[in-house]
């Protein structure tokens, strides 16, 4: 984590020290650049490029809670972390005032492997929304999965979700729960609102990395991808990505229980 002015200096540094542990990726600044994401060390638990992707702040502004993007490595099973089969990532929790982390921390359950988390945003004191999406599909159609074809999506948008998370219910093994979600590849349109592609009743964000949102209201957000220019084409065939920005109600999820 940075300190920065508004103005872009750097004051300082703030080591991710949690309890007495220190998380590290390859690119730490005091190991130099070491090739490879997980180089099978112990001294190394984040991946590169798999840091605070996410991190959400509190209401009040006095807490900041970054989130691995990816698992984290498990030096002694020589696998990312992982329940049951299924990897999971950590929050973690920082307060503003003494820039120091607090030893609680959060474990949130990916629904498959290759699944990351994208961005984090709190709604109140306890309940948040993550952006949790698979890193290899594109596309809202026309669909062709598996052919070797360059006239369709090959490999179409298949999981990219906004789940509501609650921090104050943990099971036993300290894991969040998972209130509900909102699939963006089938979002409800019934009146025609879309600016972009195919105006039909259920519209897709089809982009590889539907990676940012921002809390509007009590009911509103708004979802933007990553467009990764020009090398992600998930709206139209053959050409470059906009950067979108999705307006969406999300009553129904902010409801949920």
């Amino acid at each position: 984590m940075l300190r920065v002015t508004p103005q872009g200096k750097v004051l300082g540094v703030i080591e991710t020290v949690v309890g007495g542990k220190s998380y590290r990726s390859p690119d730490h600044y005091l190991n130099g650049r070491i090739p490879g994401n997980y180089p099978g060390d112990e001294q190394f638990e984040s991946r590169r490029s798999g840091g605070f992707e996410p991190m959400a702040k509190s209401i009040d502004g006095k807490t900041l809670y970054p989130m691995f993007e990816w698992p984290l490595w498990d030096a002694q099973a020589k696998a990312q972390e992982s329940r049951m089969g299924k990897p999971y990532t950590r929050i973690l929790e920082l307060d503003a005032a003494s820039q120091k982390y607090k030893d609680r921390q959060w474990k949130y359950q990916f629904e498959a492997s290759g699944h990351i988390a994208a961005d984090f945003q709190m709604l109140d004191a306890n309940t948040g929304l993550v952006i949790e999406r698979d890193d290899s599909t594109e596309g809202a159609g026309p669909n062709c999965p598996g052919e070797a074809r360059v006239d369709c999506f090959t490999r179409p948008a298949k999981f990219k979700r906004i789940y509501k998370i609650d921090l104050s219910q943990l099971d036993s093994e300290g894991f969040v729960k998972k209130v509900a979600y909102i699939d963006l590849t089938r979002i409800n349109n019934p009146q025609g609102l879309a600016k972009l592609g195919p105006n039909e009743a259920v519209f897709v964000l089809p982009h590889l990395g539907p990676e940012g949102l921002t809390v509007v209201d009590s009911n509103h957000i708004v979802v933007v991808n990553d467009n990764n220019f020009p090398f992600s084409s998930g709206r139209t065939i053959g050409h470059p990505d906009h950067n979108e920005l999705t307006l969406l109600n999300i009553k129904a999820l902010v409801d949920a229980k």
